[in-house]
């Protein structure tokens, strides 16, 4: 039983199972739903696609695909509903997977699929379900005959490609970037306006301000060339870092600037300055 993972980028999340014989196998992710709580930009539907190939798997067992909400993963079972199970009213909907009468919160979706045909593409299938609100979806395959068969389980998310537990990273950035600049603009009117008093350690927490700033506009600007194209940008990921490194060492600059009272106790740095830059520099270096 094998499972690897890998982004595409037609999908932001595309999980590729290969299931041997008689065995199961899960693979889940979160998913935005069409119908959330707060702002989530719906490009596209929210869909769960999945395409099964049976390979050399048996043609007279049937393989069987279920695809649900992970809160309700302990409500399904591997029986399936047949046309004698559904005459003795054991079930309602034929080729669906069988569970507790009315206990069901959400939409399940079930197939059960005969690997035959000559070619390859005649032993493929493709599923589609809809994902109508929020939550941690699973796909769950079972084959139980001999033989290989692949699963690729892709989960589309309403908004672009970026998969679902990093978009509230992307809104997060939205909010610090509005939240720093509004800071940035009000230190900026206050220097501006006791610009005869104002002393060199107040300029340098203007720089740590703005590295602030920088380094959610860049860590925006990574979530959303990740959102567009499915995959991460090597460069932007560097620059990101480096941004980050920047930012944490001069908040370091400015505590160790304030721990030995410059610019309220001492007027220079004198021969601490040497102490503090190499300090600075080896925790810059370490960050990168």
């Amino acid at each position: 039983l094998v499972m690897a993972s890998s982004n595409s980028q037609e999908a932001a999340q595309d999980d590729l199972l290969s299931v041997t014989s008689a065995a199961q196998t899960v693979s889940c992710s979160p998913v935005y739903g069409q119908h959330g709580g707060w702002f989530i930009p719906r490009v596209r539907p929210a869909l769960i696609n999945i395409r099964v190939v049976a390979g050399d798997a048996n043609p007279q067992q049937p393989v069987s695909v279920i695809v649900y909400e992970h809160e309700d993963g302990g409500l399904l079972s591997e029986k399936f509903c047949t046309a004698q199970l559904k005459a003795a009213g054991e079930c309602e909907r034929e080729g669906e997977p069988i569970y507790p009468a009315g206990k069901n919160r959400r939409p399940i979706l079930g197939k059960q699929i005969l690997g035959k045909g000559p070619t390859v593409e005649d032993k493929q299938v493709k599923l589609s379900y809809p994902v109508e609100h929020t939550g941690y979806y699973c796909v769950r395959i079972l084959n139980p005959g001999e033989g290989v068969l692949q699963l690729h389980g892709s989960w589309q998310n309403p908004y672009g490609e970026l998969p679902a537990e990093f978009f509230p990273l992307q809104q997060a950035n939205v909010v610090f970037i509005l939240a720093y600049g509004a800071m940035a603009v009000a230190w900026a009117f206050l220097l501006l306006r006791h610009r005869a008093t104002v002393m060199r350690l107040q300029h340098y927490i203007s720089i740590v301000v703005v590295a602030c700033l920088l380094e959610a506009m860049v860590n925006y600007a990574f979530y959303a060339q990740f959102n567009r194209l499915g995959h991460p940008s090597r460069w932007l990921l560097l620059v990101t870092a480096m941004v980050g490194a920047a930012r944490t060492t001069a908040s370091l600059f400015l505590l160790l600037l304030v721990a030995i009272g410059y610019g309220v106790m001492l007027p220079s740095l004198a021969d601490k300055a040497a102490a503090i830059y190499t300090l600075t520099g080896a925790h810059l270096a370490a960050s990168l």
